[in-house]
């Protein structure tokens, strides 16, 4: 009698696993949509209450965790089953993924999606993205101390998965001013989840052999609101912070911060660089995204 249990056990249990990855001997393949509008179709190796294990019809293997999945799609030959919503995605709604204050994000605005933005209420700036993988901006940067710049950049997404992303791109500076143009290469490292962002970058500017570092990021707190760091460091011995917050909805969002510059400085051969402040300031940027 106990062998009989154990063998009718073991025949449920080989049976349930079967007929879970085929159906009338052919594969039921998973269509799955995560928050962030990627898609991925494969079959089930492995689940549990927090992950699923995938395998893409490439043969490729990825263990996503399950609050990033919106949706999925059961697809067999006969029928197409679509799941209720599996969980309500808890990624950032903030349509400004694409950027911090000012510095750019590895996760690129999508196929004809853009903004337009107004920083310290006399500097234009918008962008739009071309596909999901390639996006243009264009920059205006004034300063009361008879400098005035305009940025154009193209910046492909090179990698991304559910977690990180990574981007290169180029900038064309010109100064409106002396009629001078400076070419920038940049990378750039975005690490991400529902709750945390930070933003990795460096680049060189072509002209001048001037390079730039990037640290950024930023902490959603209610779904509403945001706390950000933007931060520049230049080989000059110059550096720029920014810390400040960004109210979003779906289509608008609004920052107010302090930024502030510091410049290494150094008196003499003998004496050590100390920091000095050359000033700080508010910052304020309202954007539309459409």
């Amino acid at each position: 009698m106990l062998k009989q249990n154990i063998f009718m056990i073991l025949f449920i249990l080989i049976f349930t696993n079967v007929s879970g990855q085929k159906n009338n001997g052919n594969l039921v393949y998973n269509e799955f949509i995560f928050s962030d509008s990627s898609k991925i179709t494969g079959t089930i190796i492995f689940e549990n209450n927090n992950v699923i294990q995938i395998k893409k019809k490439t043969g490729d293997e990825i263990r996503v965790n399950k609050r990033f999945i919106i949706s999925r799609k059961i697809i067999t030959p006969d029928k197409v089953r679509t799941d209720t919503l599996m969980h309500k995605p808890e990624v950032s709604q903030d349509p400004s993924v694409c950027k911090l204050f000012l510095t750019p994000t590895a996760r690129n605005l999508k196929a004809g999606k853009g903004y337009v933005a107004l920083n310290e209420l006399i500097m234009p700036n918008a962008a739009i993205g071309l596909t999901d993988w390639l996006s243009v901006s264009g920059y205006v940067f004034l300063l009361p101390i008879n400098q005035a710049y305009f940025f154009f950049s193209v910046q492909g997404k090179i990698y991304e998965n559910n977690f990180s992303s990574v981007a290169l791109g180029g900038v064309m500076r010109m100064d409106l001013i002396n009629f001078q143009n400076n070419y920038e290469l940049y990378g750039i490292y975005t690490l991400y989840n529902s709750k945390l962002m930070l933003n990795i970058g460096g680049g060189i500017d072509f002209v001048t052999k001037n390079i730039l570092f990037t640290l950024g990021g930023e902490v959603d707190i209610n779904g509403k609101n945001k706390l950000i760091t933007d931060n520049w460091f230049m080989g000059n011995g110059e550096f720029i912070l920014f810390f400040g917050g960004k109210s979003y909805g779906k289509n608008f969002s609004a920052s107010l911060g302090i930024m502030s510059l510091y410049m290494l400085t150094k008196e003499s051969l003998e004496t050590s660089e100390k920091v000095e402040c050359e000033g700080i300031g508010p910052w304020i940027s309202f954007t539309f995204y459409f």
